[in-house]
């Protein structure tokens, strides 16, 4: 019987024991799962922070972009209209109209001293009661918060203003309406399961752009909630400190503001943090529910959800992290590696940035599918080349190395093994024909990937479209260049002002007979001191922030103005060449644009030339319209720089030009067997081609000599002229007769 009683205690006590264990172990699971799940929330809260901040200041800079592109085309028109002198109120409307639907504007509008404003569509409106109206007469430009339409249609609008000053007074200001809904398809947050929300705020938390829910009573509440509640204000710091939580109406928000650069607007994303954690409360809740069932069914349900923590993770990581066509880690992913590099291995490594020179034509020509298959081509080279290093992809055709341990001369030896990989396909005619540019920061004594990034874009740029230098490292000497272009893209409107640009003329001889036969006109920048800067300084730099197509438009109204003056004079005015840059050429209406201003100044068009190089060819796929509607008008149209770019022949047989320039750097090696023979056969295709010729750059009576013998009749270079000034030329000009 003790026996029985002691079995059945022992039966007892391992039941007991068994319980213990089971309820040990269950209490170890649950505190595990538990564990495991605050950890699984901070990981995913850490991404979400950074999903959040990196959507908020992308979409911060596109706000910044869109409207910084109006306000420059705004301050543009402004300038023109100031240069050009005020003529009546139906032509500048008229003007104006064209750009409405291009620069995706409500209406445009002039906005007189007594606030009435005339707008394009008829539409007259008092603004005279309005804040923005006395701020615009105060000088500065500005953008208003959100406005309801004057009219009868309901429309929530942004005002752009730019006022036109005379003598340092305003005397009239340009108005541009923008529709704030617009701002929803550039702001709105996709992720998230499209749960997040956007609102583009002032430092004091107001309410600036009113989308087009302005009447949903949950948007107008949450509006008053943010104005009225003081502690949801963008920090004056930048960075993560905007980043933060907040309660309303019982549910916790995570939010983030980017400031946008424009007045003192900031960009203000917020999504719902129990939208965002509703899969790891899930999981949660499944942990309580079965903490009363057996361990087996607790431990397998623990690796069902590591497994779905896993997957879940992953998928974050694969959205936010990862470029879908490649299957390439993106530049985000590599923002945050940085972030955790040990400095000593920073201070080892390497920033490499390169794209597709001319991706957009290569896409239009051959198609996206096309264009993708190049990316995929890019990525597999590089992974073939340099398998040691890592490659991410950042947006469009913008590729991101990162090499390390690798001194100067080994990173630039695996740059050359990459440019003869592809030189060696395209031979081979494994893919087609195109180039890679390359610009390279070392990393010593950098400590954020933003200016490292920064850095290598500046020496990219440096070597873009050069045809035999394809990759720079960033240097003292590009800081230089850098900071030296700042400054002359800052003074550039005070010089236009001043009237420190010249034109110089470099005449066009008939090596025949020694008669000037025509001239190029080129820009000088003169200082107020008398130093000339060179164009090789200024006009990349104008080319790179756009400011060349308002140097394009003066050059030419300053050569108009002085023929007229020639011809004034009797003097018998020679053809004119002028320079159209590549940026220049991509604007809409460019031929228009030219056309007035040759009506304007009563020139006869058959007295101008325009000249463009055969790399902006390359670049703009609407050059034969441009060429026929410059000829339709009576100019004649060079190409420049012949030579110099990769697709000479087919830009001969494409475009309809009149004459070509042979580049300098063929005229220098005359002498050099092998040159002559193809300066030779250049002059016979384009006799053939019934195309004129200039050689450029002419300095040697022996090159004069050679080029006469093979047909090349007319040139300029210093062999003949350098390039002189307006009253040094109207002295050379004499009774000749035009090419």
């Amino acid at each position: 019987m003790k026996l029985i009683r002691n079995e059945i205690g022992f039966k007892k006590r391992t039941k007991v024991l068994i319980l213990v264990c089971a309820a040990i172990l269950i209490l170890a699971i649950s505190i595990l799962c538990i564990e495991i799940s605050k950890k699984t929330k901070q990981s995913i809260e850490n991404l979400v922070r950074d999903d959040i901040i990196s959507i908020s200041v992308q979409n911060a800079i596109i706000v910044r972009e869109e409207l910084g592109e109006k306000q420059r085309f705004l301050q543009a028109l402004v300038d023109d209209i100031r240069s050009n002198g005020f003529t009546t109120e139906q032509e500048i409307l008229k003007k104006l109209e064209v750009y409405i639907s291009h620069y995706n504007f409500y209406d445009i509008g002039i906005l007189y001293p007594n606030g009435i404003c005339h707008k394009v569509g008829g539409d007259v409106v008092d603004l005279s009661q309005k804040d923005y109206y006395k701020k615009s007469y105060q000088g500065g430009s500005l953008i208003t918060e959100s406005y309801l339409s004057e009219g009868g249609e309901e429309v929530q609008l942004n005002i752009l203003l730019a006022p036109i000053m005379f003598d340092g007074e305003v005397k009239l200001v340009l108005t541009a309406t923008y529709r704030s809904n617009d701002f929803a398809e550039l702001v709105n947050i996709k992720s998230f399961q499209s749960e997040g929300q956007s609102l583009i705020i002032d430092s004091e938390g107001k309410s600036v752009v009113t989308l087009q829910d302005y009447k949903n009573k949950e948007y107008s509440d949450m509006l008053n909630f943010i104005n009225s509640n003081s502690e949801l204000r963008p920090s004056e710091e930048s960075g993560e400190n905007n980043y933060f939580t907040f309660t309303y109406k019982g549910r916790e928000y995570l939010s983030y503001m980017a400031e946008i650069g424009i007045e003192d607007w900031y960009l203000m994303s917020y999504v719902d943090k129990q939208e965002v954690f509703s899969n790891v409360w899930d999981m949660e809740q499944n942990v309580i529910t079965h903490m009363v069932i057996s361990a087996a069914i607790i431990i397998l349900i623990l690796l069902i959800s590591l497994h779905v923590y896993h997957r879940y993770q992953r998928k974050i990581q694969s959205v936010v992290f990862y470029d879908e066509l490649l299957g390439e880690k993106n530049y985000e992913y590599l923002r945050l590696y940085f972030r955790n590099m040990k400095q000593e291995e920073r201070e080892q490594s390497t920033l490499m940035v390169f794209d597709i020179d001319r991706f957009k034509v290569l896409n239009l020509s051959y198609g996206r599918e096309k264009g993708d298959v190049l990316l995929q081509y890019v990525h597999d080279i590089f992974r073939e080349e340099l398998p040691e290093d890592q490659l991410f992809r950042n947006r469009s055709d913008h590729f991101v190395a990162l090499i390390k341990k690798a001194s100067k001369d080994e990173v630039e030896r695996k740059v050359k093994k990459l440019i003869w990989r592809l030189e060696t396909d395209i031979e081979e005619g494994r893919v087609v024909s195109f180039s890679l540019s390359f610009g390279i920061c070392q990393m010593q004594g950098i400590k954020d990937i933003r200016t490292a990034y920064t850095n290598a874009m500046i020496a990219k740029n440096t070597v873009k479209y050069n045809q035999i230098i394809k990759y720079a490292f960033f240097d003292d000497d590009l800081r230089a260049f850098s900071m030296q272009n700042q400054e002359m893209e800052a003074s550039f409107n005070h010089a236009i002002q001043n009237g420190e640009f010249h034109v110089f003329y470099q005449p066009k001889f008939d090596m025949r007979t020694g008669e000037v036969v025509g001239s190029e006109a080129l820009v000088r920048w003169v200082k107020p001191d008398g130093k000339i800067i060179s164009p090789a300084k200024f006009i990349p730099c104008f080319e790179s922030c756009g400011k060349i197509i308002q140097l394009d438009e003066t050059m030419l109204e300053m050569v108009c103005t002085q023929m007229k003056e020639m011809i004034s004079q009797g003097i018998d005015v020679k053809r004119v060449s002028v320079n159209l840059s590549r940026v220049h050429l991509k604007q809409p209406h460019i031929t228009q644009k030219i056309k007035n201003t040759i009506r304007r100044f009563d020139i006869n068009p058959s007295k101008l030339a325009f000249e463009i190089t055969e790399s902006a060819l390359q670049e703009n796929i609407t050059m034969k319209k441009i060429v026929k509607e410059l000829h339709d008008m009576g100019c004649r149209v060079d190409m420049d720089d012949y030579g110099t770019g990769i697709s000479s022949l087919y830009s001969l047989a494409n475009n309809d030009f009149d004459f070509i320039k042979l580049d300098k750097s063929f005229i220098d090696h005359i002498g050099d067997s092998k040159m002559e023979s193809v300066i030779k056969s250049t002059i016979d295709l384009a006799l053939r081609l019934n195309l004129g010729l200039v050689a450029e750059g002419v300095e040697t009576r022996e090159q004069v000599d050679f080029l006469m013998e093979n047909g090349c009749y007319y040139a300029q270079g210093y062999y003949y002229s350098k390039p002189i000034t307006k009253d040094e030329y109207m002295n050379l000009l004499k009774n000749t007769a035009d090419v």
